[in-house]
């Protein structure tokens, strides 16, 4: 998983190179049609295929991923087979090239395997390739937090707010494991970070409202509660919360 850029600005002249690249593929391909008919007729599949997921309808945090060349790349290796399986004078060569790719394909792929033996494999796996990746540092301090090691999931959630300070669930989670270790103040400068991103989120309001409310300020504590409720009117905690401050 490639995350979206947070200021994509930089990312701009990439883009508009790689559309040019796509551009200038696509004509000479035309060209060539009546040449090499089915190399125009891989890259219409490749370019249909693919269009899903061009970010033109964006779902979910990720620019591109891995998995999005599954089904899109068909096209290319069956134009591979199609030349080896052509008749071709120098036979052997050919087999052997073919032969070699096979090999390392076989290697990436076991090496690949290893990545998915389980979640924390996985997300050291992603921060190795995407060391800019809020949502990789995030996901993998929650690895972390879940095991036990909450300095190491601090760390990890500082870094991604740092990276996009727009990650709402980092914030929270950053809050939540500082008031725990007795950084209230800290703690309450992102739960309000968290909100000033997502206003409408619930256990935000009900955590910021019982450190408000630690730290003496009864009416702002309430007040938050107050919104909790509003939000989640099926939120039992913060009723409760709210009726005991």
């Amino acid at each position: 998983l490639y995350e979206l850029p947070y200021d994509p600005d930089p990312w701009l002249p990439v883009f508009a190179l790689s559309a040019m690249g796509a551009v200038a593929v696509s004509i000479v391909f035309y060209l060539l049609r009546r040449r090499w008919p089915a190399l125009l007729a891989c890259w219409v599949y490749y370019v249909v295929t693919l269009s899903p997921v061009l970010g033109i309808a964006q779902s979910g945090p990720q620019l591109v991923a891995d998995r999005y060349s599954y089904l899109s790349c068909l096209s290319w290796a069956l134009l591979v087979a199609g030349l080896f399986f052509s008749r071709h004078k120098k036979s052997f060569p050919v087999s052997a090239v073919a032969a070699g790719t096979l090999c390392v394909l076989g290697f990436l792929t076991w090496r690949q395997i290893g990545v998915w033996r389980d979640t924390r494999t996985f997300w050291q796996y992603v921060l190795a390739v995407g060391p800019t990746s809020s949502l990789a540092h995030y996901n993998f301090g929650t690895t972390l937090e879940a095991e036990g090691r909450e300095t190491e999931a601090i760390e990890l959630y500082e870094r991604a707010v740092a990276l996009n300070p727009t990650n709402a669930p980092a914030h929270h989670n950053l809050a939540r494991l500082l008031a725990r270790n007795g950084r209230q103040e800290e703690a309450i400068r992102h739960y309000r970070l968290a909100l000033e991103i997502n206003p409408k989120d619930a256990d935000t309001h009900n955590n910021l409202g019982l450190l408000l409310a630690i730290r003496g300020d009864t009416q702002a504590a309430l007040d938050e509660l107050r919104k909790a409720v509003q939000i989640d009117p099926s939120y039992a905690r913060a009723y409760f919360n709210l009726g005991t401050i």
